[in-house]
């Protein structure tokens, strides 16, 4: 791989360690606190985090799948493409996707977003996800 390639992969993983630091302090400070009561601004902080976290993995995904010469399609078919390559376990393709489903609750409002749910589901999600981007700074080690 070379390196401007290696770099791209570097900075989106730099992307997910940044924002699920940030994630992480705001569910723990939005979790103390009644989300009705919290500024709109620092629930949008969290929700735009987040969004970005999950995009930084995605994205990666896609690549993954064009450096292991896996036609990249829609972000569900990569993930389970990459799960078929043994890149990624089930367990961790079902909190991709269950991450994946939340930003689209997130970024489109469907159905109006019960605040202190998405806070609990957030960061119930943060440790699994951070667990995906070790095992694709593995992956680019080895590559």
């Amino acid at each position: 791989m070379d390196q401007s390639r290696k770099k791209r992969y570097l900075d989106k993983l730099q992307i997910i360690r940044e924002r699920s630091k940030f994630c992480e302090k705001k569910v723990k400070e939005l979790s103390d606190t009644d989300a009705k009561a919290v500024e709109e601004d620092s629930i949008f902080s969290l929700w735009y985090a987040f969004q970005t976290m999950v995009q930084s993995i995605l994205d990666i995904i896609a690549m993954i799948c064009m450096d292991e010469k896996i036609s990249p399609r829609s972000d569900k078919i990569n993930v389970d493409a990459i799960v078929k390559d043994g890149l990624l376990t089930t367990d961790f393709a079902k909190v991709i996707n269950e991450a994946r489903g939340l930003r689209n609750i997130l970024v489109h409002e469907y159905n109006g977003i019960i605040s202190d749910q998405a806070i609990d589901s957030i960061g119930k999600l943060l440790p699994h996800l951070k667990q995906v981007s070790k095992v694709f700074r593995e992956w680019l080690t080895q590559n």
